[in-house]
C-alpha cells in the first residue's frame, strides 16, 4: 500500500473488528472452480470457449452490488460491461468490457472506446497490498503476476511466491511503480488503487489495460469488502466470491445485532498527531460507520463528512481528554508500551484513555518486513474487524472471541 495511502487511511480509519464467533468462508475446495456455461458449448480447462455460440451464456453465475456503490456490472451472453464510478478520486466514470476468451461478440458502438480485457484474466499486476486477500479468497492467485510495494505484504502464499519469482514486485514500499518492471511481467490487466498516477497513461500507450479498483472510497465497511465480486468478475469466479461475500456479510451483521441494544457505549477517539495534526474521521465516514457498529461512541459521530480533516492537536487533547477508548494511535507495532505514547508527545498522557491503558491498535499480524493484515484481510473481512472492536467495547458480551487484528497497548 502506497505510504501516502496509507497515512490518509491511517487518519481516516479506526478500525476493524468484532463480534459473534465467525463463519469461516466456504472451503475453496467446495466451490472454488470458475462459473461454467449453461450451453452445449465447452469451456477449456484454459478457460477458454472452444467452439462459439452466439446466443451462449457464458456467465450462468452471476453477482450484483447491493452494498458497494462505486461499481456495477452488466452481464452479456459473452461479454460484461463493469463500470466504475470513481475510478480515480475525482475522475468521471469508467466503463471496462470483460470478454470471454474464445468468443468474438458483436459490440455495440457505444463500448467502442471502452477498455477490454479478455477473461478470465491469467496475469494480473495489482498497484497494492489491499488488493491481494479477493485474489486469495477466490483462489485465483495464481492470476498474479505482479504486486505494488512487495516487502509490505502480509499474505505468507503470496510472499512466498514473490520470492521465487512467480509474482514480480513492480514497485517500492514508497509506492513508485516501474513501467519496465510492470510491462515485462506482461499482464492482462493492471489493477490501479483509485490514486492518481502518470504511469497509467503510460501503461495504456503500451496497451495495457487499466482498471481501477476504488474499494477505498466505499463509506461502508460492507461496501469495501464486497469489491471481492470485482475481482471475481475478471476470474470467473463469481460462484465463489457470492458465497465468500453472503458469509462475510452474515457474520457482520450477527456482531452488529448483537450490541444494537448495549445499554452504554463507551466513547472512542482514533488516531494520533502527525507532523504537528491529528487527522479526525468525518460521522460519515467508513471508520465511523464501524465504530458505531461495533456499538461505540464516537466523540465526532456527529460530523457530517465522510472524509478526514486535519485538527490541530489542542484542539483534539480538548476533543478527546474523557474518551474511554482510544484506538489506531498506532500500525506499525513501534509503540511497545505507554511509554510511547508520552514519547510522542507527552500532552498525550492527559487523555482518560491513554491513563486508564485503554488504547488499542491493529497490531497483531504484523511481518518483519512491515506487512499488516490489517491493510490486507482486514480490508474483505469486516466482519472479523467489527468482532475486533466489539470485544474492545463489549468484552462481556465476546468472552470466547479471540482478538486477530487488534491489541491492548501494554503498560
Amino acid at each position: 500500500m502506497k505510504p501516502l495511502r496509507l497515512l490518509a487511511a491511517l487518519a481516516v480509519l479506526t478500525a476493524l473488528t468484532a463480534g459473534c464467533t465467525p463463519q469461516s468462508p466456504p472451503d475453496p475446495s467446495s466451490s472454488g472452480a470458475p462459473s461454467q456455461v449453461t450451453s452445449s458449448q465447452a469451456i477449456g480447462s484454459d478457460g477458454c470457449v472452444s467452439t462459439y455460440d452466439p446466443a451462449a451464456d457464458y456467465f450462468p453465475d452471476k453477482v450484483t452490488f447491493t452494498h458497494a456503490e462505486g461499481v456495477t456490472v452488466e452481464y452479456h451472453g459473452s461479454y460484461k460491461v463493469v463500470t466504475v464510478t470513481e475510478p480515480v478520486m475525482g475522475a468521471a466514470p469508467e466503463t471496462y468490457v470483460l470478454v470471454q476468451c474464445g468468443t468474438t461478440p458483436d459490440l455495440p458502438a457505444d463500448l467502442a472506446d471502452a477498455q477490454q480485457v479478455t477473461i478470465p484474466v491469467k496475469r494480473a499486476v495489482t498497484s497494492s497490498t489491499t488488493q491481494l486477500p479477493a485474489f486469495e479468497l477466490l483462489e485465483a492467485t495464481d492470476a498474479l503476476t505482479g504486486v505494488g510495494s512487495p516487502t509490505l505484504v502480509w499474505s505468507e502464499k503470496i510472499r512466498t511466491r514473490i520470492a521465487d519469482g512467480s509474482i514480480a514486485g513492480i514497485g517500492d514500499a514508497t509506492g513508485a511503480l516501474d513501467v519496465e518492471t510492470i510491462a515485462a511481467a506482461e499482464p492482462d490487466v493492471f489493477i490501479s488503487s483509485g490514486t492518481p498516477d502518470p504511469v497509467h497513461d503510460k501503461l495504456r500507450e503500451l496497451k495495457i489495460p487499466v482498471l481501477g479498483n476504488s474499494e477505498w472510497l466505499e463509506s461502508s465497511p460492507l461496501g469495501r469488502a464486497e469489491w471481492v465480486k470485482f475481482t471475481a468478475l475478471l476470474t470467473n469466479t463469481e460462484a465463489r466470491a457470492n458465497e465468500v461475500f453472503t458469509t462475510i456479510e452474515t457474520d457482520y451483521e450477527a456482531v452488529r445485532a448483537k450490541v444494537a441494544d448495549v445499554a452504554e457505549r463507551p466513547s472512542v477517539v482514533t488516531g494520533a498527531p502527525f507532523q504537528g495534526e491529528w487527522y479526525k474521521a468525518g460521522g460519515r465516514s467508513y471508520a465511523a460507520r464501524l465504530l458505531a457498529d461495533a456499538g461505540m461512541a464516537y466523540i465526532f459521530a456527529d460530523d457530517e463528512s465522510n472524509g478526514s480533516q486535519p485538527v490541530a492537536i489542542e484542539a483534539m487533547l480538548e476533543a478527546a481528554v474523557d474518551a474511554d477508548l482510544w484506538l489506531n494511535a498506532d500500525y506499525t507495532g513501534q509503540w511497545a508500551d505507554t511509554s510511547a505514547i508520552a514519547a510522542t508527545d507527552p500532552r498525550l498522557m492527559e487523555l482518560k484513555a491513554a491513563k486508564q491503558g485503554q488504547v488499542y491498535n491493529p497490531v497483531l499480524r504484523i511481518n518483519e518486513g512491515g506487512g499488516n493484515d490489517y491493510w490486507e484481510q482486514g480490508v474483505v473481512r469486516p466482519d472479523l474487524v467489527l468482532r475486533d472492536l466489539a470485544k474492545i467495547a463489549h468484552p462481556d458480551l465476546f468472552t470466547d472471541a479471540e482478538f486477530v487484528f487488534y491489541a491492548q497497548l501494554p503498560a
